[in-house]
């Protein structure tokens, strides 16, 4: 059984600010010295053969990426990003991530996302205005968010199906000068050991901004392992 904990939403939000410049999607089976460790951020939950399937709604613009986890050693995992039929295969460490593991990942919102749980628009294309931080960005909105609520662990129904003891957490911008207006997200909670979570737990997510518009991206499917 998976044994991945997530301490909170926090952690995850927070550790989206350890981007680095370098890029490397080969998968490399060189091992990794102590030296080389760049950051400890680790999922050791994930299982050979794992699939899963996000939708992202990025304000109206609809798009799909799969990741399947199709290779194990001790060291890393390798795994297959599809998206529109074309593949990109990636190795992410169990233990901690390397600059270049890391970074093959983050110049990509939608990879970061499911690896990471930080869907971020400094990554993607769109262009955004500085004065209002970038779209989905974590870090500006950090800065300006406070949390409101968080709800006890509950169930919660995606369209990849219905699954227990998730967390509801809702963050509500406190500046009004944010474009973003809240954030809001469900997280499969992973701290009862024997349960298993799609990658890093997060079944759906919301960001919501002044202009009504909005980031939706949901799991809608996995295959449960």
């Amino acid at each position: 059984m998976k044994r991945f904990k997530i301490l909170s939403i926090f952690l995850i939000l927070i550790l989206q600010s350890c981007g680095s410049t370098s890029a490397n999607s080969q998968t490399d089976d060189t091992e990794i010295s102590a030296d080389a460790r760049y950051d400890c951020i680790t999922t050791p939950n994930l299982q050979l053969g794992e699939k899963a399937t996000y939708r992202f709604n990025d304000k109206g613009k609809i798009s799909y990426l799969s990741a399947e986890v199709i290779d194990e050693d001790n060291q890393s995992y390798t795994i297959a990003f599809e998206e529109n039929k074309e593949v990109q295969y990636y190795q992410w460490l169990k233990n901690c991530q390397t600059s270049e593991t890391l970074s093959a990942i983050y110049t990509d919102a939608k990879k970061n996302y499911i690896l990471r749980g930080a869907y971020s628009q400094n990554t993607s294309s769109q262009n955004t205005n500085d004065t209002s931080e970038d779209a989905s960005s974590t870090d500006g909105v950090m800065q300006g968010f406070y949390l409101t609520k968080i709800t006890q662990l509950e169930s919660f129904t995606v369209e990849a199906g219905t699954y227990t003891l998730v967390e509801k957490t809702l963050l509500t911008a406190q500046s009004t000068d944010l474009a973003i207006a809240f954030y809001e997200s469900y997280l499969k909670e992973s701290i009862y050991y024997d349960v298993n979570i799609p990658f890093v737990g997060l079944l759906k997510s919301i960001d919501g901004y002044r202009d009504d518009s909005n980031i939706t991206i949901e799991l809608i499917y996995w295959n449960g392992l």
